[in-house]
């Protein structure tokens, strides 16, 4: 995370499989924009969007959720606020759904002149 901000001097992103961003010294995407533009720089095949905000047992922000029965992989945006501290625990390994937060790291900023 560190290398990637200091020398690309933007956001970086991660698909993480254990936890929650939090964990990882990160930040969860809480819009679409972010979202779309994670899928875009991870190079994911669809930045298509799906949303949820009802389903409390939901990673917090945008999530990638695979479901092997299918074969599908989607990218999804949860806004539920009770979703709070949530990642990729939400997972339901025994039904084949597994859900991995895609987390952000803020950009460094280039120091401002003295005067």
């Amino acid at each position: 995370k560190a290398w990637c901000c200091q020398h690309a001097g933007r956001a970086c992103f991660r698909k993480i499989s254990v936890g929650a961003c939090a964990d990882v010294d990160m930040q969860p995407i809480s819009d679409s924009k972010g979202c779309k533009r994670a899928a875009l720089a991870m190079r994911y095949a669809s930045e298509n969007v799906s949303y949820t905000k009802d389903s409390v047992n939901r990673p917090e922000g945008c999530y990638t959720l695979h479901h092997l029965q299918d074969g599908t992989r989607t990218l999804w945006l949860n806004s539920n606020p009770r979703s709070r501290g949530k990642g990729a625990e939400t997972s339901i390994p025994a039904e084949g759904l597994f859900r991995h937060p895609i987390c952000a790291a803020a950009p460094i900023e280039a120091p401002t002149p003295e005067g």
